[in-house]
Order: structure tokens, then C-alpha cells, then sequence
């Protein structure tokens, strides 16, 4: 029989409304069936403190050794980690769950962070998102691809300036079923359309150039639809 860990941060917790409880539900598990651990400002690595791997060591979890997989959703708290630093808190994050949790047979990995308002983090979201995707691979984990993607729909995004780095509990609720369909199958199949303009002469887009994810564009407003 399957048991889960899953692993988060703040995503996790706005305004009561829980990814991983949904996601279990959306799995069909028993609340005997998963473990939830997640807490805000917490990452593979953050600061060297604030680590999951050490949110785990001050958790008690019973049966440690029924956990058969364990999935883990965040990515903005690593944002600004040296790739050293990034690459080795997650060997040492795999090293010692499959210390603890000695059956464990698979864990899962996605990037779901993004920022509401669009500003320049978003460039460090996007590269430390393919450092999460490079390292997991390397470890032998699977990667939820597109989970990353959901939550670039602004709508679900909080636009205050003090929450802006958050979904809105709709935003989680939108969440949900894509990090679980991409469990199941490997990647989650995300369409919206968004009908933002941004003009890049502002204080986070500077010149006529920018890129996006690669894409290269020379006019100073552009469309994403």
C-alpha cells in the first residue's frame, strides 16, 4: 500500500485552503494514507536553516517506514540559492528521506511559485524553476512538469504588494487538480488565456529588449494570450 509525504511551503497555506489536502483528495487518499508538512519561507535551501530537510527533523511522523512517496511543491524560497547550494540541499534532502524512510520508492518534484505582480523575480522563478527540473533529474526523481505553469495566470494571483508572491485561495483551489494529474501522469495539461498588457519601460523593464522564457522581443508592449 502507497503512503505519501508531501512536502510545501506557504502555497500551502492561504487563507485555509491546502494544495496537499486537495491533491490528496483528488488521489483518493485516506487522511491515513499522507502526511502533510509545510510551512511558509521554507526551501530546499533559503537561508541554510529555514531547509525542509530540517522542517522534517523537527516533525514527528509516524510509521516513517510506510512512506512509500514523497512530493514536493514550492521553488520561491530558492529563488536567489547559488546553484552549489541548491544542488547539495537537495542531495542531502534525498539523502536523508530515504534514511528515515526506508521503503520510499519515488519523489516528486514541482516548481509552482510565481509573483503577482509580474515584477523582477520572475526571471530568478524561471531559472531556478530548470535548476529544480536539472537537479530532480539527476537525483532520480520525477518532475511534475507544468505545475509551474497554472499559476502564471494572474487572475489566481494576489496583486497587494505585501502578498504578491502568493496565490489567492482560488489560485490554490486552480492549483490542485494539475500538481495531481501531473503525479498520475507525469505533466498536467494547462490552458488559459491571459489578456494582461505589459510595457516593459517600467521600473523592472528597462530598454526594448527582454526575454521570457526564452523569446526575445523588440517592442515596448506586448500581449500574452
Amino acid at each position: 500500500k502507497r503512503r505519501y509525504l508531501f512536502v510545501g511551503d506557504s502555497y500551502d497555506q492561504i487563507g485555509g485552503h491546502s494544495w496537499i489536502t486537495q491533491v490528496a483528495g483528488y488521489l483518493g487518499l485516506t487522511t491515513d494514507d499522507y502526511v502533510r508538512v509545510s510551512q511558509g519561507g521554507y526551501g530546499f535551501y533559503r537561508d541554510g536553516t529555514l531547509t525542509w530537510q530540517n522542517l522534517l527533523i523537527g516533525t514527528t511522523i509516524s510509521n516513517p517506514e510506510t512512506i512509500t512517496d514523497i512530493v514536493v511543491c514550492g521553488g520561491a524560497n530558492d529563488s536567489a540559492v547559488s546553484d552549489s547550494d541548491l544542488s547539495t540541499a537537495m542531495y542531502n534532502f534525498d539523502q536523508y528521506c530515504k534514511g528515515r524512510f526506508t521503503n520510499v520508492k519515488r519523489f516528486y518534484l514541482g516548481f509552482i511559485s510565481w509573483r503577482g505582480d509580474f515584477g523582477s523575480n520572475t526571471t530568478n522563478f524561471i531559472s531556478t524553476c530548470e535548476r529544480y527540473h536539472s537537479y530532480a533529474q539527476k537525483l532520480g526523481w520525477n518532475v511534475l512538469h507544468n505545475v509551474e505553469y497554472p499559476l502564471h495566470n494572474l487572475a489566481y494571483m494576489e496583486t497587494d504588494p505585501l502578498a504578491r508572491f502568493h496565490p489567492t485561495t482560488s489560485g490554490v483551489d486552480y492549483l490542485a487538480p494539475f500538481i495531481a494529474e501531473a503525479i498520475l501522469t507525469g505533466l498536467c495539461d494547462v490552458r488559459y488565456q491571459m489578456n494582461t498588457v505589459f510595457t516593459p519601460n517600467s521600473d523592472y523593464f528597462t530598454g526594448s529588449n527582454f526575454t521570457l522564457r526564452g523569446l526575445t522581443h523588440n517592442n515596448y508592449t506586448w500581449y500574452i494570450s
